[in-house]
C-alpha cells in the first residue's frame, strides 16, 4: 500500500523562473530550511502548468520536502492552508505580495532557518488577504524584520544641529547634504521611532502615505546596508506606484 505523504514543513512562494521545458525553479521560504529552490515539472501547456503556478506569498503545507545543502529541493504533495483570492485578484494587494516575496529573497541568505521570521511574513500573508485595512502590512513586516534580524537601531533624538541620519552607521550627522544611504532629520525621528513598534500600533499613528512610502524605503536601505543584501528590489517600482496613486 502506498503510505499518505505527511506535512512535514510550511512554506512561502517567493518567486518562480522558468526554464521552458515544462519544468521551473520556486524560490520558497521553508519555515524549516530558510529560503531554498525548489524544482518543480509544471507540464508544457494548459491547465496542468496553470495548476501548479503559484503566485507569490501564497502559503503553503509542505510533504516529503527533500534536498542536498547547494541543491534544488523537491517535495511530493502540497496544500494551501486558505486560498489567497484577494490577494492574487486585486492589484493593491497583489502588488504588496509581490514585494514582501521578493523582499525576503533579495535580503535573506540562503539555507538559514529563520523560523520568527517565517511567522511574520505569514502573519503579513494572512492580514493581506483576510483584513481590509492593508496600508501597514509591508512597514509593519519590514519593521519586525529589522527587530528579528537584531539590527534594531537605538530610539534617540537628534542631536542639537544634526543635519541627517547614516543607515550604515545608525548614527545621527551634522553633514550636508543628505544623500544616499541617509535620512533627513524628520525622516529619521520617525525611523528610529517606530522601531519595535506591532501593526496595531502602527496603525494609531497618524502618518500620511507618502511618509509610509518613506520609511519602507529606509527601511529596505537599512537591511541591505547592514546585511550587504544590495540586489535592487524589481518590484518595488509598481508598489511605490500603487501606494501613492
Amino acid at each position: 500500500m502506498k503510505r499518505e505523504a505527511e506535512i512535514g514543513d510550511m512554506g512561502i512562494v517567493l518567486g518562480t523562473v522558468d526554464h521552458g521545458d515544462g519544468t521551473s525553479v520556486m524560490r520558497m521560504f521553508s519555515r524549516e530550511h530558510g529560503v531554498i529552490g525548489c524544482w518543480m515539472r509544471e507540464g508544457k501547456r494548459g491547465g496542468r502548468r496553470s495548476n501548479r503556478r503559484f503566485a507569490p506569498l501564497t502559503v503553503l503545507e509542505i510533504a516529503d520536502l527533500k534536498g542536498k545543502p547547494g541543491g534544488l529541493f523537491r517535495f511530493q504533495k502540497s496544500e494551501r492552508p486558505w486560498v489567497q483570492i484577494r490577494t492574487a485578484s486585486e492589484m493593491n494587494r497583489a502588488a504588496v505580495a509581490m514585494f514582501l516575496a521578493e523582499f525576503t529573497d533579495k535580503i535573506l541568505a540562503p539555507e538559514v532557518a529563520h523560523p520568527e521570521v517565517f511567522e511574520a511574513l505569514m502573519r503579513a500573508a494572512h492580514v493581506l488577504e483576510h483584513e481590509e485595512q492593508t496600508a501597514w502590512v509591508h512597514l509593519a513586516f519590514a519593521v519586525e524584520l529589522v527587530k528579528l534580524l537584531g539590527l534594531q537601531p537605538e530610539s534617540i533624538m537628534p542631536p542639537a544641529g544634526a543635519k541627517r541620519y547614516n543607515l550604515q552607521s545608525a548614527e545621527w550627522q551634522y553633514d550636508p547634504p543628505v544623500e544616499d544611504g541617509h535620512l533627513d532629520v524628520d525622516i529619521a525621528k520617525l525611523f528610529t521611532g517606530i522601531q519595535g513598534m506591532k501593526i496595531a500600533k502602527l496603525r494609531e499613528l497618524k502618518i500620511d502615505k507618502d511618509h509610509r512610502v518613506l520609511l519602507l524605503r529606509a527601511h529596505v536601505q537599512y537591511l541591505q546596508l547592514h546585511l550587504s543584501r544590495r540586489a535592487p528590489i524589481q518590484s518595488w517600482d509598481v508598489l511605490h506606484a500603487v501606494l501613492t496613486s
